[in-house]
């Protein structure tokens, strides 16, 4: 009974429907640094138990809307470094025990599970996603100009927000009472 399946740093370029469809014990898939371009929809079909699953460091340009929809206990995304340009807006829908992604776009409404999300070095100005349970955000590296009370929008929505970075950014102006929206928080990354 496979449950861990690791092809980084391979020469992969496609991944056929129904791919690992037999491997439903599969827990953790690492398919980073490869080829891979498109995610097609029933490549990860009947795969309900995998938690963790990596796509970082390919050429993913596209993700069919349907491709993640038997991932129901995935707990873990990252698809960092890839040249996604967008994303279905129901790619999420159904990932409803997320708490990890690292992405490089953004397109997140269904997560509200999340307790993570990474979103350093996109180009993020404003963060106005109402994520009620995100506990960590990383927005590092990202061209935010203004801290101020709507950077991230609808703070009062993200009430679990204990750690906010922003370290590298180009902020060059702090807003009157800023603090003020921030003071539940454990950690305020650097300025």
């Amino acid at each position: 009974m496979l449950k861990t399946i690791r092809f980084d740093g391979n020469l992969i370029i496609n991944l056929e429907s129904n791919t690992f469809s037999e491997l439903s014990n599969l827990n953790l898939l690492v398919l980073q640094s490869n080829d891979l371009s498109i995610i097609s929809n029933g490549t990860f079909s009947n795969l309900t138990r995998l938690t963790y699953l990596d796509l970082s460091y390919n050429e993913i340009v596209s993700i069919e809307n349907e491709a993640f929809s038997d991932l129901v206990s995935l707990t873990h995304l990252i698809l960092n470094h890839n040249k996604l340009k967008s994303i279905g807006l129901d790619l999420f829908k159904t990932l409803i025990n997320l708490k990890h992604l690292i992405i490089k776009i953004i397109n997140i409404q269904y997560l509200t599970n999340l307790k993570i999300l990474d979103l350093q070095m996109n180009s993020i100005t404003n963060f106005s996603q109402n994520l009620y349970n995100l506990e960590i955000l990383n927005l590092n590296k990202n061209p935010i100009k203004y801290l101020n009370d709507s950077l991230i929008y609808s703070y009062k929505n993200n009430v679990m927000l204990q750690e906010l970075y922003l370290d590298e950014c180009q902020i060059n102006f702090v807003g009157q009472n800023v603090f003020q929206l921030y003071k539940h928080m454990k950690l305020l990354g650097k300025l």
